[in-house]
């Protein structure tokens, strides 16, 4: 896999919550082109922001979860997902629409250009000019419909509305539950599926239950007005396949998927052309005759689709799009294929970030481009003493050091899990892992702290040879003096996530319930609200950054604590920078966001 794409976050739209209007295009803003292979129109989009300034590095255009996607054409397509993302395609660019909505949006429908419903947390509608909030239903799951005044959605409290037009008014199908998806095929004709078997169709009048799959989960329905109906079905059993089944007068089971394809979501053109995505970026084909598997270039979830002609587009996890043209899938998303555990920063333009079997990653300005270790154990964090000299450990006590460019494994005598890594220079540098596990580089030899530590180390943090702070499990805390390791003394047992310091008298540390002090004689906790932590970073005293779960991001300015908005709500696995201008952030399933001025 390599990264390779271009990063203008300089000139960025940005997605706030203040304005409900589509973003401007800046004039010196230079697009990022996904290139194709099959004659298809290349795709191109924007850099994508929050309202705090936080853009995207890795995905591009973007790493948020796409839950659902809808065209007027094959040239006017919309898509939705977390943290009340809207983006647009016209004239073969993703452009970010701004909203009045933060919460998560997963469901989509439109009647036309000018008349879009989104739904999540709450109900949003495009007039053709802007978003703008409603008063109906919330914690949609789905949304379709035949017309302007046909339109149905289903909500996680079971519930199940139809808009004629006019208002919202909840109908009540003969079996209550949970309905996971629907498809409209007109005002007389609409399929209702769900959690148990729940399957009910609306002939007009009168509902009829359809419960022929026994327990099975429904996910998704699709069909050809007159001409059957397909639905996606997930078993209650940990090992039940997911199965596709047909209706014609009655449920038939035609594919069992395999156990790890998970298919998600259906639909299609015609019954001769059906297209199926799920897991792993599974996409499978009906043409009429035979269920086909088709390469996607991810392996990221597929959550929803969108047919029309012969293109058919698919989002899903860590903002994933693929877009069928002809007779090829071509990925546009770029980068965001691999969970990263660990970020460092050793300069603006000097990036590393480690992740599941050995992957890592370096940024030198113009972007990510994988590096090959050799190595293909699972890497836990990453360190560097200066451009040409970089440590990363992982699993099974593995170390793997960087020195001009040329990389090599380090046996430090343990084969334990290492957590954590980092230290003063080249010839200072410390180790934690699993089981106390701490050992230190003095740039000859490695010498083994056994006993120092009780419990997991898996945060370290050094000022000098005589100034080493490390961290662990529950309440973990010792500081290594240059003769001996002593323990701190600590009012709460949780565990010591991440240290950062900028002198000996003023150390932090974040930990799973929140933060805490040391300023040379005691350690205190810190009051930044409810909620753990996970990392820390900062360029002096009156610059830190503390990150944590759900987006959870702070900044302390030298007086108080004040959120960010990171526009994910992700978890923050991560954050680094090399300056105070110049911050970064690892989520979860490898997404990167950088705060640049």
């Amino acid at each position: 896999m390599t990264w390779s794409f271009r990063l203008s976050c300089g000139c960025a739209f940005i997605l706030a919550a203040c304005s409900s209007q589509p973003s401007a295009e800046p004039s010196d803003s230079p697009s990022l082109d996904a290139s194709t292979e099959d004659g298809a129109p290349l795709v191109s989009y924007d850099p994508v922001c929050s309202a705090d300034g936080w853009c995207w590095a890795s995905p591009l255009p973007q790493g948020n979860g796409l839950r659902s996607v809808w065209g007027a054409s094959n040239s006017d397509l919309w898509a939705v997902g977390d943290a009340g993302l809207v983006f647009r395609l016209q004239q073969g660019r993703w452009t970010p629409i701004r909203t009045d909505s933060k919460g998560d949006l997963r469901a989509l429908w439109g009647s036309g250009p000018n008349n879009i419903w989104a739904g999540g947390e709450e109900l949003i509608h495009w007039d053709g000019q802007s978003w703008t909030k409603t008063s109906g239903p919330s914690e949609i799951l789905v949304l379709e419909g035949s017309a302007a005044n046909d339109i149905w959605l289903t909500t996680a409290g079971a519930n199940v509305y139809r808009f004629d037009g006019t208002a919202w008014n909840e109908t009540f199908p003969p079996v209550a539950g949970v309905y996971r998806d629907v498809w409209v095929g007109a005002a007389n004709d609409v399929w209702l599926v769900g959690d148990a078997g729940a399957c009910v169709h609306w002939d007009g009048s009168t509902w009829q239950s359809r419960p022929e799959v026994g327990t099975r989960n429904f996910t998704g329905v699709w069909g050809t007005q007159g001409k059957g109906v397909w639905a996606i079905s997930h078993g209650a059993g940990s090992n039940d396949r997911t199965r596709i089944h047909h209706w014609d007068g009655g449920w038939k089971a035609v594919f069992d998927a395999e156990p790890h394809e998970h298919p998600q979501a259906i639909g299609g053109t015609s019954e001769q052309d059906i297209w199926v995505v799920g897991a792993n970026g599974l996409a499978l084909h009906w043409d009429g005759a035979t269920w086909r598997r088709h390469g996607t270039g991810t392996t990221r979830k597929l959550e929803a689709l969108w047919a029309m002609g012969d293109e058919c587009w698919a989002v899903g996890a860590v903002g994933a799009i693929i877009h069928w043209h002809a007779s090829s899938w071509n990925k546009v998303t770029e980068g965001g294929e691999t969970w990263m555990n660990d970020l460092w920063v050793a300069g603006a333009n000097d990036v590393w970030t480690v992740g599941q079997e050995g992957a890592m990653a370096h940024f030198d300005g113009a972007g990510f481009v994988t590096t090959d270790t050799g190595d293909r154990t699972r890497l836990a964090s990453v360190w560097a003493s200066g451009p040409e000299d970089i440590w990363a450990v992982g699993a099974s006590g593995v170390i793997v050091r960087g020195i001009d460019g040329k990389w090599s494994r380090v046996s430090a005598g343990t084969s334990r899990d290492l957590l954590a890594v980092t230290g003063c220079g080249a010839e200072d540098v410390w180790v934690g892992g699993v089981q106390g596990t701490l050992l230190h580089w003095d740039g000859k030899a490695w010498r083994s702290h056994e006993g120092a530590a009780q419990g997991n180390v898996q945060s370290l943090w050094c000022g000098g040879k005589d100034d080493v702070w490390a961290g662990g499990q529950a309440g973990l805390l010792i500081h290594w003096d240059g003769n001996d390791w002593n323990s701190a003394t600590l009012s709460i047992s949780a565990d010591i996530i991440n240290l950062w310091a900028s002198g000996s008298k003023n150390v932090w540390a974040v930990t799973a319930s929140g933060l805490l002090h040391w300023d040379g004689q005691v350690w205190e906790p810190v009051e930044i609200g409810e909620g753990g932590l996970s990392s820390l970073w900062g360029s002096s005293d009156r610059d830190i950054w503390a990150a944590g779960p759900a987006g959870r991001l702070l900044h302390f300015d030298g007086e108080s604590w004040l959120r960010s908005d990171p526009g994910t709500r992700s978890d923050i696995l991560s954050v680094g920078g090399s300056s105070d201008g110049d911050v970064w952030i690892l989520t979860s399933f490898g997404g990167i966001l950088r705060k640049h001025r």
